[in-house]
C-alpha cells in the first residue's frame, strides 16, 4: 500500500509538471471560468467553448491538436488546488474511470469512451469522447415524459452497456438520467452510459488498478437512485443494485417523478427501505396497469425478487409495450368509425348543394317538356307558318304542339342555354315531302335551304318565297 501511494504521488507530480500552465489573468475570468477559449491543455488539447458548469467543475469542448478530433474535457472544481490529498484522490478516480471505460468501450458502443486523464494547474481533468446530444435528464426536463416505445429503445441500449460491464465484474453504482447520453441522427437513436468514476470491481481477477476503498460510513452514488442494500454501507452490493437504479430511472423518465422522496436524507432512506411507490397510472393514466408488474419486480426491496439481468429487464419492458399497442386499435375503433361516417356525410351534403347550384333557375320541369315545343339549335330557326287556309281542329282534339305555330303561347327554350334534356320540335313542310307520322300528326322536316323558310316577325327578307298554292286536307294536320 505504501508503494502504491508513493507511485501515485510521483505520477501526480509528473503530470503537474507537464500540465502546469501560466498564471491566470483577469481577462480569462470574465465569464467566471478559470479557463478561456484557445487555451492549450497539456500541450495537446485546445479549448473551444464551455459546455457546462456545476458544483463539481466544468466541461469544455476541445480539439486534439494532433488528431484534429473533438473531445470533451471535464475539470474538477478549483477547491482541490488547496487540498493536495483531495486532488490526488480525484485524479486516482479519473485514471480508474479511463481504464474501465477503455476496457468496456472495446466491447460495446453504448459506453462513453474516456481517452485520457491528468492534471492542469493542479486541477485534475478527464478527457472523454464528445457526444453530440443531450442527457436523458435534459430530455425529460425539456420535453416531459418519454413515450413507452421510445423508453423501450433507451432501455435496450442501457441494458447492453450494463450487461457488458456486469460481465466483467464492474458495477456502475451511479446510474441515473444525468449519466445517460442521447443522440438522434439519421441512424436513429443512440444511447451511451457515462461516468464510471464510482464503479465497483467485484472480480478479483480483473487486471485494473483499483482506487482506494470507500471510507466507512460514506455513501457513494446519488441517494435517490440507490438500492436499499447500497444505502446500507456495510451490506453486500452486486449487479442487482444497478438493476434497481435502472428501475428508478425508468419510473422517473415515464412520469417525471421520483418514486421515493423525503425532506431529509433520513426520510429518503426510510422511504426506499419501507415504502412502495405510487402506481405509474396515477401519474399517467394512459399507461394503465400493464407496466405495474414490471415496475414492482424492477424495484423490489428483496434483491432476489428482481430481474436477473439488464437484458431480461429490457425484454420484459418491450413485451409490456407490445401488449399496450395491441389494445390500442380496439380502443380507437368506434371513434374512428364515427369520424369516417361524419366525413362521408359532409361529402354527401357538399355534393348535393353543389349539384343544386348548377341547375338554372328557369329550367323547365319534366311535365312542361312534354307540352312545350323546343328547338335543338344554337342559332334561331324560323318557325314555319301554314301555307294556305289553316285547318281547324276538331272538337275532340287540341292544336298539335309539334307544329310550333307562331302566335301560340307555349314557351320555347333555346337548347344552347339549357342544361336539361329537351324534346326537339320540327317545323312543318309541304305535305308532298312529309312522311306520314305514326301518331297522326305529320312530322315536318326543315328544308336545307334557308329560302324555303319564312323569316321571324321583326326581320326583313329581300325576296318572298314563291311556292305553288296547296290546300291542306284536315286529315293531314290531324
Amino acid at each position: 500500500m505504501q508503494n502504491e501511494a508513493t507511485t501515485l504521488e510521483g505520477s501526480l507530480e509528473l503530470v503537474r509538471t507537464i500540465g502546469r500552465g501560466a498564471p491566470r489573468d483577469s481577462a480569462r475570468q470574465r465569464d467566471g471560468s478559470r479557463y478561456y477559449a484557445g487555451e492549450v491543455i497539456a500541450d495537446k488539447y485546445r479549448l473551444g467553448t464551455l459546455i457546462a458548469r456545476g458544483g463539481m467543475g466544468e466541461v469544455w469542448l476541445a480539439t486534439h491538436e494532433s488528431l484534429k478530433t473533438e473531445v470533451a474535457i471535464k475539470f474538477s472544481d478549483d477547491g482541490v488546488r488547496s487540498d493536495p490529498h483531495r486532488s490526488a484522490t480525484i485524479l486516482e478516480r479519473f485514471l480508474f474511470e479511463a481504464r474501465v471505460s477503455a476496457r468496456l468501450g472495446a466491447r460495446t458502443k453504448h459506453i462513453v469512451a474516456v481517452l485520457d486523464a491528468g492534471t492542469y494547474d493542479d486541477v485534475p481533468y478527464l478527457v472523454m469522447e464528445y457526444v453530440k446530444g443531450r442527457t436523458l435528464d435534459e430530455e425529460i426536463s425539456k420535453h416531459g415524459p418519454v413515450p413507452p416505445a421510445r423508453m423501450a429503445d433507451i432501455i435496450d441500449q442501457i441494458a447492453d452497456a450494463l450487461d457488458v460491464a456486469h460481465g466483467l465484474g464492474v458495477i456502475h453504482r451511479d446510474l441515473k438520467p444525468a449519466n445517460v447520453m442521447l443522440t438522434d441522427d439519421h441512424q436513429g437513436l443512440t444511447v451511451k452510459v457515462a461516468d464510471f468514476g464510482v464503479a465497483k470491481i467485484v472480480r478479483a481477477d480483473l487486471a485494473l488498478d483499483r482506487p482506494k476503498e470507500t471510507p466507512p460510513n460514506s455513501i457513494i452514488g446519488s441517494p435517490a437512485y440507490m438500492s436499499p442494500e447500497q444505502m446500507r454501507t456495510a451490506g453486500p452490493v452486486d449487479i442487482r443494485s444497478d438493476l434497481w437504479s435502472l428501475g428508478i430511472l425508468v419510473y422517473e423518465t415515464l412520469t417525471v417523478h421520483l418514486p421515493f422522496g423525503g425532506k431529509t436524507m433520513a426520510d429518503l432512506i426510510v422511504a426506499i427501505a419501507t415504502k412502495e411507490p405510487q402506481p405509474l397510472a396515477e401519474h399517467r393514466p394512459e399507461l394503465g396497469k400493464t407496466f405495474d408488474a414490471w415496475m414492482a419486480r424492477a424495484i423490489a426491496k428483496d434483491p432476489a425478487r428482481r430481474f436477473s439481468s439488464a437484458r431480461e429487464m429490457a425484454q420484459a419492458f418491450r413485451s409490456c409495450v407490445t401488449k399496450t399497442q395491441a389494445r390500442q386499435p380496439r380502443t380507437l375503433f368506434v371513434p374512428g368509425l364515427l369520424a369516417a361516417g361524419s366525413l362521408a356525410l359532409a361529402i354527401a351534403i357538399f355534393l348535393f348543394f353543389k349539384l343544386a347550384l348548377t341547375l338554372p333557375a328557369d329550367a323547365p320541369s319534366p311535365s312542361s317538356q312534354a307540352s312545350a315545343p323546343t328547338l335543338l339549335s344554337s342559332s334561331p330557326v324560323p318557325l314555319v307558318e301554314p301555307l294556305g287556309p289553316p285547318a281547324l281542329p276538331s272538337a275532340d282534339s287540341a292544336p298539335s304542339a309539334a307544329l310550333g305555330v307562331a302566335g301560340h303561347n307555349e314557351p320555347t327554350v333555346n337548347a344552347a342555354h339549357s342544361s336539361m334534356p329537351v324534346t326537339p320540335a320540327t317545323p312543318a313542310t309541304p305535305a308532298a315531302s312529309a312522311a306520314p307520322a305514326t301518331s297522326g300528326t305529320p312530322a315536318v322536316e326543315p328544308s336545307a335551304s334557308a329560302d324555303s323558310n319564312t323569316p321571324r316577325k321583326g326581320t326583313t327578307s329581300t325576296s318572298k318565297p314563291k311556292l305553288p298554292p296547296k290546300e291542306f286536307d284536315r286529315s293531314e294536320i290531324q
